[in-house]
């Protein structure tokens, strides 16, 4: 009896689909971004099915929001339109969804999530007692105001007990995507530790709240707490001072 496992890749690049034989990279998603502005309402996107089999998607479109944990909050929304809404690819087929947005830009970007999703294929064409996992995959979708920029801005450092925490603000009115996020612990310039944290999204106007526990060894000797931050709208710095751990 055929079992279904249903996968939800949501970052948009993750592309997992497995079975009991190997079944990578089963299809491809090009671009997996959209940017749209006031000059450009629509794009496409290319899927390209690499697998040896018949593969169906649906298609659906959130409006998409944060919470300071970096948590997706999902919206239904008109705002987005897509074509074709049902896809279905042969083995090494292309085929081409366009993404609009009927929404006008305003003063702050507006952001939504299309998901391409994976349906399960015809039960007559599966192995008995094979195992799939179906891929759910998230495309952000950025509608651009006519002037747009992107600041971080990291606010907020505070050392209590063990814990490290500290806010990264977007002050801008378009996303940032954070390339590399590092938290280092050091005492007269020597590194007694460094951590890099997963970076992602943080929408216009968000707020990404951090905590992170210190080791005790490095917590106790180190004197100062050292962010560094790279990101697609340029680079920022943030330290704190004699920030010793309680003993």
């Amino acid at each position: 009896m055929t079992r279904w496992l249903l996968g939800l890749a949501l970052a948009g690049a993750g592309l997992l689909c497995f079975s009991q034989g190997a079944r990578a990279n089963a299809f491809d998603i090009s671009p997996v971004t959209v940017t749209l502005s006031p000059q450009t309402s629509s794009a496409m996107v290319t899927l390209t099915n690499r697998a040896p089999e018949v593969l169906r998607f649906h298609v659906s479109a959130y409006a998409w929001d944060q919470k300071p944990n970096g948590e997706m909050i999902l919206n239904p929304t008109n705002d987005v339109v897509f074509f074709p809404a049902m896809l279905t690819l042969n083995p090494k087929e292309t085929r081409n969804l366009r993404i609009g947005v009927q929404a006008k830009p305003g003063a702050v970007e507006k952001t939504y999530r299309v998901f391409v999703q994976e349906l399960p294929p015809p039960v007559t064409s599966q192995k008995p007692g094979s195992v799939r996992v179906l891929t759910k995959t998230g495309i952000p979708v950025f509608l651009l105001p006519a002037t747009a920029a992107a600041k971080p801005v990291l606010t907020d450092l505070a050392v209590k007990e063990s814990k490290l925490t500290f806010n990264l603000k977007n002050t801008g009115n378009k996303h940032l995507r954070m390339q590399k996020l590092v938290v280092k612990l050091l005492d007269a310039g020597k590194l007694l530790y460094s951590k890099e944290l997963d970076p992602w999204y943080v929408l216009a106007g968000g707020t990404r709240n951090y905590a992170l526990d210190l080791p005790a060894d490095a917590c106790k000797a180190q004197k100062t707490v050292q962010i560094e931050l790279e990101s697609d709208q340029g680079a920022a710095t943030a330290s704190l001072a004699d920030a010793r751990c309680a003993p």
